[in-house]
């Protein structure tokens, strides 16, 4: 049996062009330029060919196009980071999916399609504005619908009522759904997908990594993207100098590069002897999606609490898991710049360095040696030694062979990881126990919500040795160079460098120097997605309290039973009050002539009108009863039929006061006699 295709209305072609646009805005970020471009062009051919403009494009040059772009998305999905490459699939999908549209049957097939793209956006991003474009994108993806089951609903209305009129059934539709929503939001446990999705973001290119080699930290000046956000007890955040955001430490030399510690054992440490209580710092941080297990702490943290956290005798902290969406904890710190252990355990794996290579420093180191340098005196060494002629910048000469020699005796310029590497690697030939830590260091207060914004930008590199007595101590090159770096904000010192965003083309970072309304636009908007993103998208904790509080610490399955049971009951009332026969549903006219008939028939019964019965027929028998209507029922009858059948395009304007007219003048007059009798 050979199917038969609907076409589409006008109108709900419309809608789809605009449905499919809208849904690409939102994947914008993760599509390579000539997907952009393509879409762009698409999206302008297609509404050309609505407005009879242009000719549908030919079969011959469709399937050329879709070669062209299968080949393309082929290619960008290769070479594309993470799940970019399903946003350039699904995106140009629908728009060759639309170059072809012509039936009902299409138009589905993108109603779906946009569905799908739109909740795939949200594993992108999670801000407000994207829950405000995903908001716009359903509110369309209903407007289609609507549109394409109505044919001759719209034809013979003007361009702007037949664009409204869906808007505002889509809108209302959704209104009605909102209770719905905010009772599962609020009350429903979050049960884990049955499904998992190993998303990176980009957080290799834009994050902190397991090894550390001269340069590497320094690319990360190139991104402006928030690495996590900080709240503060008290609203009092710690000293610009002091703040040192701990992620890891690395203990493994290989000449070049720097490895993490291969150990989380958790050893008894002791506080800092004689800090002062200010020192003490209680916060909440939340952690941006990195694709990597470890968290931030303030040096020294004395307390770490959270789901799946695990704290290492090296003070650093890791979840069990990647974070692939935004992680919350809460810690406690001493502000400190040394932390003490009774002994050193591992005491090699501190001291160890490559045997041969960099015969110069290791000559340096040997004289130090010779001296009988203390510690202290070794360290004074090494500050004199920077403090000469070594610069600060963003953009060092590359190293090659015997890097620690390269940069110490030739270029004599790098970022901090330069001046880490070759400290701790100083220090280890001279004996001393020593590694690198990585984090941040820094943080921008936005006081519209009081809390501190950490970006890629901050990461930083410094150096941790040992002192018998005391334990580990914190020792930053870069103070020694650049002590500005450490005290003043790194974006106010290094904006007008070419490296600095240079990844955020839309960066206001770097804007704000000459109009500072950018920086404080910047900081506003940050503080609403800061608000989002705590009570929102971290309401799960919040609703765990909650609901603890409600139900007196019920188990699992008692608490689903007392959730399942009154949401049952709200969407069996919801299902009885949108399915149950309604005048609604009918459309003005019959309206009309159902509130005539309700109205007769609280006199006569015999005056409801009956299922089957035209509107002729029953005003004969209505006429009949009430002869004084006879003058004014054709009038009525007239303007109704005249309405019913009028041709299609024509503007029913004029005739539609006739009607309403009749219809009134006829509704007094039976509602009149009614009344008498």
């Amino acid at each position: 049996m050979k199917k038969i295709l609907v076409p589409l209305p006008f109108y709900a072609g419309c809608w789809l062009v605009i449905m499919v646009a809208v849904m690409s805005i939102a994947h914008v970020p993760q599509l390579p330029l000539w997907s952009i471009i393509f879409s762009v062009m698409t999206l302008a051919w297609s509404w050309l060919v609505l407005q009879q403009k242009v000719k549908p494009i030919s079969a011959l040059m469709k399937h050329l196009v879709m070669a062209i772009v299968v080949i393309a998305t082929l290619v960008s999905a290769i070479s594309a980071d993470g799940l970019a490459g399903l946003s350039t699939l699904l995106v140009t999908g629908s728009m060759l999916k639309l170059l072809e549209t012509r039936t009902r049957r299409d138009g589905w097939v993108l109603v779906l399609a946009s569905c799908f793209a739109t909740a795939v956006s949200f594993l992108f991003n999670q801000t407000m504005l994207s829950a405000l474009l995903g908001l716009i994108s359903i509110v369309v993806i209903f407007c289609a619908l609507v549109s394409m089951h109505s044919f001759g609903e719209y034809k013979k209305q003007p361009f702007n009522a037949a664009f409204v009129k869906p808007l505002r059934r889509s809108s209302a539709l959704l209104v009605q759904s909102l209770p719905m929503m905010i009772v599962l939001f609020v009350v429903f446990p979050r049960i884990g997908p049955l499904w998992s999705v190993e998303y990176k973001n980009g957080a290799a290119k834009t994050g902190l990594s397991e090894s550390i080699s001269p340069g590497q930290v320094g690319r990360l000046t190139r991104s402006d993207a928030v690495a996590f956000r900080v709240s503060f007890e008290g609203d009092q955040p710690p000293p610009r100098q002091d703040r040192y955001w701990r992620a890891m430490t690395l203990s493994r030399f290989d000449g070049e590069q720097w490895f993490m510690d291969d150990f989380l054992r958790r050893e008894a440490t002791v506080a800092p002897s004689g800090t002062r209580s200010e020192n003490r710092y209680q916060y909440q941080v939340i952690a941006e999606p990195s694709a990597n297990p470890w968290l931030f702490l303030l040096d020294y943290p004395t307390q770490v609490s959270g789901e799946q956290i695990q704290l290492a005798s090296n003070k650093t902290t890791r979840a069990i898991k990647p974070l692939d969406n935004r992680f919350t904890y809460q810690a406690s710190s001493v502000v400190s710049d040394r932390f003490f252990q009774t002994e050193l355990k591992w005491a090699e794996r501190y001291t160890a360095v490559p045997n041969g290579g960099n015969p110069k420093t290791r000559a340096l180191v040997a004289q130090w040696r010779e001296q009988r340098l203390s510690h202290s005196q070794i360290i004074e060494q090494i500050y004199n030694l920077f403090n000469r002629s070594f610069r600060y910048t963003l953009s060092p000469p590359v190293l090659v062979a015997d890097q620690q020699d390269a940069f110490l005796f030739d270029t004599q310029a790098g970022f901090c990881e330069h001046f880490a590497s070759a400290t701790a690697y100083m220090l280890r030939l001279a004996g001393i126990p020593a590694r690198l830590v990585g984090g941040y260091q820094g943080g921008e207060w936005n006081a519209y919500e009081s809390y501190m914004l950490v970006r890629q930008f901050e990461a930083h590199a410094w150096v941790e040795y040992w002192q018998q007595g005391e334990g580990w101590i914190r020792l930053d090159p870069t103070a020694f160079v650049a002590p500005e770096r450490i005290e003043q904000s790194f974006d106010q010192l290094f904006g007008d460098d070419t490296n600095f965003a240079a990844d955020s083309a839309a960066s206001l970072i770097r804007w704000e120097k000459r109009w500072s309304w950018v920086g404080d636009l910047r900081l506003r908007y940050d503080a609403v997605n800061y608000r989002w993103h705590r009570w929102i998208l971290g309401y799960h904790e919040t609703q765990q309290l909650l609901l603890s509080d409600w139900l007196g610490g019920k188990n699992r399955l008692a608490l689903i039973a007392l959730v399942v049971l009154p949401v049952s009951v709200f969407l069996a009332v919801t299902l009885w009050w949108l399915l149950r026969k309604k005048d609604h549903y009918l459309n003005a006219r019959s309206r009309d002539i159902e509130k005539v008939s309700r109205l007769l028939e609280q006199k006569d019964g015999r005056l409801r009108r009956k299922k089957e019965e035209t509107l002729r027929r029953y005003l004969e028998r209505v006429v009949a009863y009430y002869p004084e209507l006879a003058a004014v029922a054709p009038a009525w009858l007239t303007a109704y039929e005249r309405l019913e059948y009028l041709p299609h395009g024509k503007t029913a304007s004029p005739l539609q006061k006739t009607y309403t007219f009749a219809y009134r003048h006829f509704y007094r007059g039976a509602k009149r006699l009614s009344a008498k009798r």
